[in-house]
Formats: C-alpha cells, sequence, structure tokens
C-alpha cells in the first residue's frame, strides 16, 4: 500500500514539475462506468446467508486531471465516486453495498493515427477507500480505449479492487474483500 501512495505522490510531482515543459498541454477526463465483478463477497450483509465466489456489479463517477506530454503519453491523477452492489435473491433486486473512493495514477500511451479514432493503453495504480466500514486498499488495473473525435472516449478494463467488507454485520474484524472488475468506460475527454 505504501508503494501504492509514493507511486501516486511521485505521479502528481511528475505532472506539476513538468507542466511548464515545451509540448505538454493539459489533459482531462471525465466519464461514468458500468462494471461487474468477481469476488470473495460473502452477501450476507444483504440480507442472505451467501458466500464464496459472488457476482457484484457496480457504476461510478469519475474524473482524471492531469497532462499530455506530446502526442504520445498523459499522466494524470484520477478520484471519484464508485458505487459497488451485490444481488438480494430474497428480494429479487440489487443492494447498495459500499461506497468508495478511488484516488490513483492514470498513464497512457496513446497511438496518433490521422483518422477520427485514437487508440490508447491504459494503466493504474492507487488506492480504494471503504466510507463504510473505513479502510483502504490497493487498487491497479489496465484496459484499451480509443477518444473518437476531439471528445469522447469509451474503453474496456480490468480493474482489481481490494478493500475491507466484512462478511456479516456483526462480523466487522474480518475485513478482506477482493474484486475483479470488468468495466466499460464512456466518457468526455478535454
Amino acid at each position: 500500500m505504501k508503494k501504492s501512495i509514493l507511486f501516486l505522490l511521485v505521479a502528481m510531482a511528475l505532472t506539476i514539475t513538468t507542466a511548464s515543459a515545451q509540448n505538454v498541454k493539459y489533459h482531462g477526463e471525465v466519464f461514468v462506468t458500468g462494471s461487474g465483478a468477481k469476488g470473495n463477497a460473502h452477501l450476507s450483509l444483504l440480507g442472505e446467508d451467501a458466500s464464496g465466489e459472488g457476482i457484484m456489479y457496480g457504476a461510478s463517477l469519475q474524473t482524471i486531471q492531469g497532462a499530455k506530454f506530446g502526442d504520445y503519453f498523459s499522466l494524470g491523477v484520477g478520484f471519484g465516486l464508485d458505487f459497488l452492489f451485490g444481488y438480494e435473491p430474497a428480494k429479487r433486486r440489487l443492494e447498495l453495498g459500499t461506497i468508495l473512493i478511488p484516488i490513483y495514477a492514470d498513464l497512457k500511451f496513446w497511438i496518433p493515427t490521422k483518422s477520427i479514432v485514437t487508440p490508447y493503453i491504459m494503466g493504474e495504480a492507487g488506492g480504494s477507500f471503504a466510507i463504510h466500514p473505513l479502510t483502504i486498499q490497493p487498487l491497479y488495473g489496465a484496459g484499451v480505449g480509443m477518444k473518437i473525435g476531439s471528445l469522447f472516449t469509451v474503453s474496456l478494463n480490468y480493474i482489481y479492487d481490494g478493500f475491507g467488507f466484512p462478511k456479516s454485520i456483526s462480523d466487522v474484524t474480518d475485513l478482506s474483500y477482493h474484486e475483479h472488475k470488468i468495466q466499460l468506460r464512456l466518457g468526455l475527454a478535454f
């Protein structure tokens, strides 16, 4: 975890100190995501006594603020709100499990083209803060995407998000949870 925080601080310092360099421009993104995740969640928090691997669903609103270095690289700091849902079979509906605040460094390698589509490869590393119960765990991932025109972006990503989540309401001592997300992002880049 200390390495993730150190990486985030170095990424922020690099972005700030090189912002005055030649051929460096501001790069920002705002996006929404939808995700399906395989995890070791125990859904007893949602009124069910389920154990083992479960499917969780998520939706988030996030932003990345940083710099683009020439035509090929961008580096920024991302943060936002991530809502994690579990399916409650007894009530046949999704229930909000927790709200996360991801904070991470985002690195993109852009592949310039002469068309309106600009593909990229991305990587992320940082931490994920859970509001209830209050914990922080590592967050990292990678993906591929494209910028369409001068504004719209779409990407498909794998994100590992490990955060605290008790097995039941009465058991707040076991806070281990690991989520493997496949995430679709739709956004705006400016």
